[in-house]
């Protein structure tokens, strides 16, 4: 879905890729013991612009099929679908972005150099947590009040 729109960072990246890669084989070639320096300052721009756009693909796609009907593509392909813990129906608004926000806080810490570990470690346990859950919910189902179910959703009652 995001491809279209990471096109244009992605093509500059591979640009940078394409002109260090030259200019490593320049060296080589002309029997030089120094390597060109890499170019991590011209990657950054661009490799951020697509992690920013696909977090916002992601967002959008989580966020709308969760409050419309309870289940993403891939969901329903399986088979599952979330609802608060004590209503039938897709979640409501506010429920889906506590949910989404947990559930994301895991990869958003863990791309911080100094805490990488951490966030990843919150996002194992986060998967994990249902194992020995009475409830059988994950830690950002727990804040958000919902549960994944079998089967799709029925409709809200009105």
């Amino acid at each position: 879905m995001s491809l279209p729109l990471v096109f244009g960072p992605l093509k500059r990246a591979a640009d940078v890729f394409r002109e260090y890669i030259q200019q490593v084989v320049a060296a080589t070639q002309a029997g030089s013991s120094t390597m060109p320096a890499q170019p991590t300052a011209q990657l950054t721009g661009p490799i951020l612009e697509v992690s920013l756009i696909v977090l916002a693909v992601y967002l959008v796609y989580e966020i709308t099929f969760l409050t419309r009907t309870g289940a993403t593509l891939g969901r329903r392909v399986v088979g599952i679908s979330v609802r608060l813990r004590d209503k039938v129906g897709p979640p409501p608004l506010i429920a889906v972005l506590k949910r989404t926000a947990v559930k994301e806080v895991g990869s958003l810490v863990g791309s911080v150099p100094a805490l990488g570990a951490f966030g990843s470690l919150f996002s194992m346990v986060d998967v994990l947590w249902p194992l020995w859950d009475d409830r059988k919910q994950a830690i950002h189902d727990k804040v958000a009040a919902t549960n994944v179910v079998v089967g799709p959703q029925p409709k809200r009652d009105a």
